[in-house]
């Protein structure tokens, strides 16, 4: 029998029953948790603080106890002073002439396991509707996973993805320069960073822009786990697979190309043929030459040609 002078500093729930259920002593834990000081409880069967179902589970598992048994902890409700049900772990343990009953409070487990699952769903969220297409890959470099921002990227639905090989929805021309990287088994700095791809969608009809794939910023890096020996012991880690992420650039790509176009249209004058520049905020005109040596450090050797040698002597 449990030393009930010890157990008042326990925070579980400690009762000494007798061989029919009935309590005979009741720690301090016991009124903490239920609001059943020792007095209310002295004398009553155990199966008062539990519903109908769980009495006649314990009741069976009591049975099981007096035989000999041992047996696991079960995860009940049980009920407390004000009517509300408590979530707890339970024990029974036989003791002279009766039992001892172990009764944890998993109030906060239960609360961690719910913050726990909404966690999950929030990153499983964040993950599914991402910017970037994410992926993982399994050792042979099929798809197991893909974000639902991947599979619209793709133009195709997600069971029409997963299975396949990844290198099959990219530019044929960039396979072989990318094989090591989508594939990646390294990891932190060694891993992939930024390495640029084309994809290329199931409807090419329908993209935005006049490119027939899309561009992407690739970074992609090993997914490994601990392999254990029989003992339990860890033997290192083992290779299972390759998680990467991909960013659709392809606007990027188109604005720069623009830029880069605006910036080859030169405004000249139609009569004297300066060419207009903007240098600290002002305009200023300057001379062709002079323009093209300053962006490219072109220099000039001035001559004449023939048809204005011409002109000239027809003029003198």
């Amino acid at each position: 029998m449990f030393d009930f002078n010890n157990v008042d500093s326990m925070q579980e729930i400690v009762v000494s029953c007798d061989s029919s259920g009935k309590i005979r002593e009741w720690n301090r834990a016991g009124g903490d948790i239920t609001g059943y000081q020792r007095e209310d409880t002295i004398g009553k069967d155990i199966g008062f603080l539990f519903p109908r179902e769980t009495r006649k589970r314990l009741s069976r598992i009591m049975d099981y106890v007096l035989d000999g048994s041992s047996f696991p902890a079960i995860e009940v409700n049980m009920l407390i002073s004000n009517g509300q049900k408590v979530p707890v772990d339970v024990v029974v343990y036989q003791e002279e002439k009766g039992f001892t009953f172990i009764i944890r409070d998993m109030t906060l487990k239960e609360l961690l396991l719910k913050k726990k699952y909404e966690y999950a769903e929030l990153y499983k969220t964040l993950v599914e509707h991402s910017s970037a297409m994410i992926y993982l890959l399994d050792t042979e470099g099929k798809l197991i996973f893909i974000n639902t921002t991947g599979a619209k990227m793709l133009g195709y639905p997600k069971e029409e993805i997963l299975g396949r090989q990844l290198l099959e929805f990219i530019h044929p021309d960039d396979r072989e320069r990318i094989v090591w990287h989508v594939q990646e088994r390294r990891k932190a700095e060694r891993a992939t960073w930024n390495v640029e791809i084309r994809l290329v969608p199931k409807n090419k009809k329908t993209r935005i822009f006049e490119f027939d794939y899309i561009f992407a910023l690739l970074n992609s890096f090993g997914v490994y786990t601990q392999k254990r020996r029989k003992n339990g012991s860890s033997s290192g880690q083992e290779f299972i697979g390759t998680q990467g992420i991909a960013r659709d650039i392809t606007e990027l790509k188109t604005l720069k190309q623009f830029v880069k176009n605006v910036e080859t249209i030169l405004p000249i004058c139609s009569v004297c043929h300066k060419i207009r520049t903007t240098e600290e905020d002002k305009e200023k005109w300057m001379q062709i030459e002079q323009y093209i040596n300053r962006k490219g450090g072109v220099k000039f050797s001035h001559t004449i040609c023939p048809d204005c040698a011409k002109r000239f002597n027809t003029l003198t």
